[in-house]
């Protein structure tokens, strides 16, 4: 059951750190500024995420990871969590569809919207099946958005790299940096 709670806790939050690039209107902010709403999204992501794990590894407490009935049990329990912190990643979607990227970043930011709209959608479908006791459809969901945010991932990436940025510093720092001229 621990597997299946990091799972799904890992998909939620992944899901709303990648819901921090929706497009929008509003005044167009710099390079420094979206870095700043993009960090401030990934971070509050991550402390939801840390809530449905932590709530989520409390409500299967005592689960054996091995009994399939039991885990199969547990899912409706894990899907009212989920179902609980949905509003939540909808707030931090609402806060970044309003983001009106620098000029070069738009198509970045118009990739990571439509993503985040496939994300939500498999979302929904993982809830649903938790929500059941679907323990194949929680496994299929589970695949898809794996696959989804992987395809995601890499269209991101390659925008990222056509404004010039450096994908893998936006990952692993937070930060928006320019890539380094090819010599």
């Amino acid at each position: 059951m621990r597997k299946l709670s990091i799972g799904f806790t890992a998909a939620c939050g992944l899901a709303a750190v990648s819901l921090v690039g929706c497009s929008g209107t509003g005044g167009t902010l710099t390079v420094a500024e979206y870095e700043a709403k993009i960090k401030s999204g990934m971070e509050k992501a991550r402390a939801m995420q840390v809530k449905v794990q932590t709530e989520g590894q409390e409500a299967t407490k005592g689960t054996n990871p091995t009994d399939m009935a039991a885990m199969k049990a547990a899912l409706p329990k894990m899907g009212a969590i989920m179902r609980k912190y949905k509003p939540e990643m909808d707030a931090i979607t609402a806060e970044m569809v309003n983001l009106d990227p620098p000029v070069e970043l738009k198509e970045f930011h118009a990739l990571k919207a439509k993503d985040a709209e496939a994300e939500m959608k498999v979302m929904d479908k993982l809830i649903a099946a938790m929500e059941k006791g679907d323990m194949e459809g929680v496994q299929k969901a589970t695949m898809d958005f794996t696959n989804t945010m992987m395809e995601a991932k890499k269209k991101s990436d390659e925008a990222l790299k056509k404004a010039g940025y450096d994908p893998e510093k936006l990952d692993s720092e937070k930060k928006l940096v320019k890539l380094e001229p090819k010599k």
